[in-house]
């Protein structure tokens, strides 16, 4: 891609103003920021399609940028809330990567194809779309080291919307495909709306699309051979 076709970072203050490109000589896309705790610097990475990604760190006081240790071929970076860990994916999104900052070593967690990695406001759990069979909301557990499921998505609709995020008090937010006859009755514009299936319960936050799915109680992976 020609340089002014790529994907840009940039900063605007919180009550407003003129937006600042921060890495304005980096030739290559850039996606994916996670601010740090103290708003000293974002960590970032490249598309997937980009051959010599990495994860990235840049200043943002002296605009420098510096490569994360050992993040060849990672994508999807999102930095913990403390600032203590990066979790990322390898290309074939077949396992969790965790980066430890105080040991500067990676680990891989995990196996199947994961999506959406986002952590939990206390940084302790990164939530993940895995699909393997079927498609499920799990949680990596930083301190127990293990992977709890905690809900299925079996028979939920998402189309090519497909999508994983976290409300503020960690109920998974979701996208859903409204063109399935089990959706047809929605309305819209109403705000709150509520659908049981499967003891599931669905709760509509806007326009119809983006909808909270209520957690069950945590269990650990069954499938204890692929979730390690």
């Amino acid at each position: 891609m020609e340089a002014d076709k790529n994907l840009r970072i940039y900063v605007i203050a919180a009550a407003g103003g003129k937006a600042e490109e921060i890495m304005p000589s980096d030739r290559l896309a850039e996606v994916d920021p996670s601010w740090s705790p103290d708003g000293s610097s974002i960590v970032f990475g490249r598309p997937v399609q980009e051959a010599a990604r990495s994860i990235q760190r840049v200043d943002l006081k002296t605009h420098a940028i510096s490569a994360v240790s050992g993040s060849e071929g990672l994508f999807n970076p999102r930095l913990s809330p403390d600032g203590r860990y990066i979790a990322a994916l390898p290309a074939d999104a077949s396992k969790l990567m965790l980066y430890d900052f105080t040991t500067g070593r990676w680990k891989a967690i995990g196996s199947g194809t994961y999506q959406f990695n986002i952590w939990s406001r206390d940084a302790k759990k990164v939530y993940l779309l895995h699909k393997d069979e079927s498609s499920e909301i799990v949680r990596f557990d930083v301190a127990g080291q293990r992977f709890e499921r905690v809900t299925s998505l079996k028979d939920v609709e998402q189309g090519n919307r497909e999508w994983v995020g976290l409300a503020e008090d960690e109920s998974p937010l979701l996208v859903l495909d409204k063109s399935v006859s089990m959706f047809t009755d929605w309305i819209s514009d109403i705000l709150s709306y509520r659908y049981v299936a499967r003891n599931q319960n669905f709760v509509l936050v806007s326009g119809g699309y983006a909808a909270g799915l209520r957690p069950t109680a945590p269990k650990s992976a069954s499938r204890s051979s692929k979730m390690h």
